[in-house]
């Protein structure tokens, strides 16, 4: 008998495709022959590619934000939380990061759902800056710096856990640590 598919299955072989091959790789011909179903399969999942591109954008916003968010919610230590954020952060595949932000420059739908992820990523980092009684301009505009750092380390280097990067990660992280203590800057 053959395997059920589900609705997520769909999405979850998208995003793998999407990682591994690109944005040209979404096509119902070529989900439809990696999970050796029909598109009849498809379709009753998903109205048309627009609802299923719609779907598989919330899903990354979904794994790659908001359950980032909640798992480093769940470290009752909130001075531990920034750290725990990285780690995080580390687990994830970065190259679905950079392909949905090059698909975002032709789609209008993944351009929304990157502007809504880095909304709420810069508006968690701001938090956590803030929890730390750093002004709210202060811990947004230290928010924007290491969130444009990530940004760039993820097309920068092929492994974000390569020492080098862990390099630049923790000279960001002391940088950041020493204008933090400042005597001024907490006021």
């Amino acid at each position: 008998m053959a395997k059920r598919v589900r609705a997520v299955d769909w999405l979850e072989q998208g995003l793998h495709l999407l990682s591994a091959e690109g944005v040209h790789a979404l096509t119902i011909d070529r989900l439809c022959t990696t999970l050796e179903k029909s598109k009849g399969s498809f379709y009753h999942h998903f109205k048309d590619m627009a609802a299923y591109n719609a779907a598989l954008l919330h899903l990354w916003q979904e794994r790659h934000t908001t359950d980032v968010i909640r798992q480093v919610e769940q470290d009752a230590d909130r001075a531990g939380r920034n750290q725990r954020l990285n780690a995080v952060v580390l687990k994830l595949d970065h190259r679905l990061d950079q392909i949905i932000r090059g698909w975002a420059r032709h789609d209008p739908r993944a351009a929304l759902a990157v502007q809504q992820v880095d909304q709420l990523r810069l508006g968690y980092m701001a938090e956590l800056f803030e929890a730390r009684a750093l002004p709210a301009e202060t811990a947004r505009a230290l928010a924007e710096m290491e969130y444009t750092t990530f940004l760039g380390a993820q097309q920068r280097f092929v492994d974000l856990g390569a020492p080098q990067s862990a390099a630049v990660r923790q000279t960001l992280i002391d940088a950041i640590e020493a204008y933090i203590h400042r005597p001024d800057v907490t006021q």
